[in-house]
């Protein structure tokens, strides 16, 4: 785990760290989970200073009415950071049946609704949809999952992707990037529409 905090700088480890510290009175949750399923990262929490930010950009769009996946959502740091903010129509996908445990026996609000399953297999809701992206999966899955998402027709649909390891793989053909607050090494986050 501690090869996480090196990807960044100093200047961010402090931001990062600030946050952190002002959400442990709030709805803290710093979960890190070994992955015991080699077709998947090991699940390392979403940075409060990251969401916040990306609450900031996408909080001017009015899009609170959409539906919010968040795919790998873990222990639910995610899920409950967009609940508390106004989003309602929230679903969590994970296949960690460890990382669930953790958020049933944390989460305060019964209206989020999470699914134990690989995401391979979830199918997304033909509707307005947000998808939040933390590098959930390696490559070649994440690049099923896309393809899986270019064939659909949303009726508008955005993507969040913090530390898009793999932004390659949405190509200017289906994906618009709309918001990028990436520096060259990939640390933060971009939002892409689906065009």
């Amino acid at each position: 785990m501690i090869k996480y905090f090196f990807r960044f700088n100093l200047i961010l480890i402090l931001k990062i760290f600030i946050f952190e510290i002002f959400f442990i009175r709030k709805n803290f949750n710093f979960y890190y989970i070994k992955s015991s399923n080699n077709k998947y990262f090991d699940h390392i929490p979403s940075p409060y200073y990251y969401l916040c930010k990306i609450y900031k950009d996408i909080n001017k769009k009015n899009l609170k009415k959409n539906y919010f996946i968040d795919i790998g959502c873990g222990t639910g740091r995610v899920l409950n950071f967009f609940y508390e903010r106004g989003f309602k129509n929230i679903i969590g996908v994970e296949q960690s049946k460890q990382a669930l445990k953790i958020f049933h026996k944390k989460n305060k609000f019964n209206e989020i609704r999470v699914i134990n399953k690989d995401v391979i297999n979830f199918n997304f809701p033909y509707s307005k949809l947000i998808i939040y992206l933390y590098n959930p999966a390696p490559k070649k899955i994440l690049k099923k999952i896309i393809s899986k998402i270019q064939r659909k027709k949303f009726k508008h649909l955005i993507i969040i992707y913090l530390s898009p390891m793999y932004l390659e793989l949405f190509d200017k053909k289906h994906f618009k990037i709309i918001k990028n607050s990436c520096d060259n090494k990939r640390r933060g986050y971009i939002i892409l529409k689906k065009v």
